[in-house]
């Protein structure tokens, strides 16, 4: 079989500012449109974002969507309803409203007499959660989606273990995002001040929506494609980051959903994967136009006569926060899990070891005392921004304060590609108690080197 290459570029992009696209109940999305530079019709690509296309999305994402454009795509960026340009108001991200909208979005955008009638999504971090939760809807013109860095249950980020984010919620996101949601639109437009004016009037903080909302129930629901699972038919590119704030999400989401499907997975933290840190880097680019060109142009790229998994295996590396390049090697993969994978128990011991074989006292205890410096370790909440900090460090100093279970030396190199699980039998004198289990590799030297961990 003779397969064509991916588009290649031979267009400008031409910018259409500004665009209002509008909804059922009266009010319009502002949508940036950019164009080929050769008059015609072409399939779109949407990214869908509350973080205003207008100055702080523009800076990061328009580069992506002219990648786009340039090789014969029209390309979006789309505020959500309440955020920059955009009419109505928010009360929470990524709300079944916001989730319609998207679905109206792509159907006004397939009826335009520059679109072909094919659209597709694309976008990384909260741009991946609205590329996961669009194909739940199935709008019929929603041909294909390329997600990157996102969650599939929204509960769980937030409150992973049932225990609040509060770092990133509070400290960070939560602050950015009731500045962000309070600013002016960026348009010398005659509606701005009347937009303006609705936000500040109507739009609610996030983080109050996430502390009203401390337990698993509608609103995390509504947002979370892992309740939706089976509505999912929408061809799907998933990318995910061993070292992202969500590195389980798109390995679950790609066992899960029954629709044509790709999976990357590779050393990166939350930064797109041309730009990731630490690398190796990869042109994910290039293969989302074969994935776009595949399901919207009809044009046998060959991507989907490829193995369908292609994954980074991590080898050992002295921790340490600051590395450009993980060591290991890329390798390609036909099924999840992955073949000849085997489930392994290992078993707590007093003496702190941890066997293959069950302890004979099955009443033996161990007690600790909480302290609330143990963390220090883990690395910046696993989003270095690119920047190449913000690795864990060497988990001894959390060890010496914390529960340890070690196995012996290896005499084998195993591989441990999965869901590592935790049981254990706890009981605490708090009434609200959290646990951490961490799994480490420990070098011939000592070193311990993070590889998992879950609340």
């Amino acid at each position: 079989m003779k397969y064509r290459k991916a588009s290649k570029r031979e267009y400008k992009a031409i910018l259409d500012k500004n665009v209002l696209i509008p909804m059922p109940d009266g009010i319009d999305l502002a949508a940036d449109i950019y164009k080929p530079s050769k008059k015609g019709v072409y399939p779109a690509v949407i990214t869908y974002y509350p973080y205003r296309k207008d100055d702080f999305l523009k800076s990061y994402v328009e580069s992506r969507i002219k990648y786009l454009v340039e090789r014969g795509y029209v390309g979006m960026m789309i505020d959500t309803r309440g955020t920059g340009s955009s009419g109505g108001c928010t009360e929470r991200m990524l709300s079944d409203n916001e989730t319609q909208d998207g679905y109206h979005a792509i159907r006004w955008t397939a009826d335009q007499e520059w679109c072909d009638g094919n659209v597709g999504m694309m976008g990384v971090s909260y741009g991946g959660f609205t590329s996961y939760l669009l194909p739940t809807k199935n709008p019929p013109e929603l041909r294909a989606v390329v997600p990157i860095y996102a969650n599939d249950d929204w509960y769980e980020a937030s409150f992973p273990g049932g225990n609040f984010r509060t770092f990133h919620r509070a400290g960070i996101y939560g602050a950015m995002m009731l500045a962000m949601n309070s600013l002016p639109p960026l348009t010398d437009e005659g509606r701005w001040l009347e937009v303006w004016n609705h936000h500040l009037e109507n739009n609610q903080p996030w983080l109050l929506s996430w502390l009203n909302n401390q337990v698993d129930g509608k609103i995390w629901q509504e947002s979370s494609i892992s309740k939706l699972y089976e509505k999912v038919h929408t061809p799907m590119y998933m990318i995910g980051g061993w070292h992202d704030i969500y590195p389980a999400a798109p390995l679950r989401l790609y066992e899960k959903i029954n629709a044509p499907k790709k999976l990357l997975m590779g050393p990166w933290q939350h930064i797109a994967p041309n730009i990731g840190i630490p690398g190796p880097r990869v042109d994910y680019l290039h293969e989302t136009v074969r994935w776009f060109d595949y399901w919207m142009k009809d044009i046998d790229t060959g991507i989907m006569d490829e193995p369908p998994i292609t994954i980074f295996t991590r080898e050992y590396d002295k921790p340490a926060p600051i590395r450009a390049n993980e060591s290991g090697f890329w390798r390609t993969e036909l099924e999840w899990p992955i073949k000849g994978t085997e489930n392994n128990a290992l078993f707590f011991h007093s003496d702190t070891s941890l066997k293959s074989s069950p302890p004979e006292k099955i009443n033996d205890e161990t007690v600790y005392d909480y302290d609330p410096t143990v963390g220090e370790s883990l690395g910046l909440y696993r989003m270095g921004l690119g920047l190449g900090w913000g690795l864990p460090l060497d988990q001894r100093r959390d060890e010496t304060k914390s529960v340890n279970y070690t196995t012996n030396e290896l005499d084998d190199q195993i591989e441990v590609t999965g869901f590592p699980k935790c049981v254990m039998f706890i009981s605490s004198t708090a009434k609200i108690a959290t646990f951490v289990v961490k799994l480490s590799d420990v070098s011939p030297k000592g070193e311990s080197s993070l590889v998992s961990r879950g609340s």
